[in-house]
């Protein structure tokens, strides 16, 4: 009788090199090119905190879905105009097409964990012309608006 082979396929944080991508770095855990998965992808992402008044580009997911945890620290989400305050414990839905971007709000980072409805993300980010600086990011009182828990 032929051997099968093992369903079992696992990586770990501390053996994938992070990569970085300015303010912020990402370690990939899960995608087509590590443990060769064509749906989904994860990534735990560390966004460094904002220092001086250099802008933050808003990015979109055309064809993909992404769901970002709060694992440490606090941060500001920017989607489509609207922003909001993050900590740790939060989940963010963002669906695809909507353009958004995360900061931190504190002297510390802000670790994400990222979960996307493909499996190449970085195939599929379209990067927007928008120009965010630190004033963008206060938080807006906005009428009548709840937030769901």
């Amino acid at each position: 009788m032929a051997e099968r082979a093992s369903r079992i396929r696992k990586s770990n944080l501390k053996s994938i090199p992070a990569v970085d991508g300015g303010y912020r770095r990402f370690t990939e855990l899960l995608s087509r090119n590590v443990l060769g998965s064509d749906h989904l992808s994860v990534r735990v992402v560390q966004v460094l905190p904002i220092t001086g008044s250099e802008p933050r580009h808003p990015h979109t997911h055309r064809t993909m879905d992404e769901a970002i945890f709060v694992l440490e620290g606090a941060g500001i989400a920017w989607v489509d105009g609207e922003v909001c305050t993050l900590e740790a414990g939060d989940l963010l839905f963002v669906p695809r097409g909507v353009p958004h971007v995360t900061v931190s709000s504190s002297d510390r980072q802000l670790r994400l964990f990222c979960a996307f409805s493909a499996g190449d993300p970085g195939e599929r980010v379209v990067h927007t012309d928008i120009k965010l600086r630190p004033v963008d990011f206060e938080p807006m009182e906005r009428p009548g608006a709840t937030e769901r828990t």
